[in-house]
């Protein structure tokens, strides 16, 4: 997966390449707890692991917590509040839709939620919802968030640059 984010070039596809390594890391922690406690309560660890997949902005939270990956997505979310100060379209849509039902007061939980909501855009298609590619200036915005992604997937697979 490193591999295809690496060599993306066009920014949606390299941003969602990106997000998937992040993505297995959360549903890899999931697996890990029910398949833990799958043959000692079965009932349970499934119950946890249904509730736990409701929610893949709280699990992508906990990976972050628990890499140490806080500051990153703090930036994630500055990038996001400059972008929305310029008025870009795009990032005021994510904005929006990060924010609904009350938002996150941390700023790193924001930012996780603002990545999340940026997946969401390039893979999602209707008419309730940010679409990535009806946004003109959506490519702006992912050339901005870009760096910082590409810091949390570095840090997260322990790949330090020299």
């Amino acid at each position: 997966m490193f591999y295809e984010a690496a060599t993306e070039v066009t920014p949606k596809w390299r941003y969602l390449s990106l997000y998937r390594i992040l993505e297995h890391g959360y549903l890899e922690n999931v697996f890990k707890e029910l398949s833990d406690r799958f043959f000692s309560e079965p009932k349970p660890a499934l119950d946890s692991a249904t509730r736990a997949l409701k929610s893949e902005v709280s699990q992508f939270i906990r990976l972050v917590e628990a890499h140490g990956l806080n500051s990153v997505f703090e930036e994630i979310a500055k990038v996001n509040d400059a972008l929305v100060a310029s008025r870009n379209r795009f990032a005021i849509l994510v904005e929006r839709e990060a924010n609904e039902g009350g938002g996150y007061p941390d700023l790193h939980k924001r930012g996780v939620a603002l990545c999340y909501q940026i997946r969401c855009a390039i893979v999602h298609a209707g008419t309730h919802a940010v679409i990535f590619d009806s946004s003109p200036d959506g490519n702006d915005a992912l050339s901005a968030h870009l760096p910082e992604l590409e810091r949390a997937v570095l840090v997260f697979l322990g790949i330090q640059a020299v």
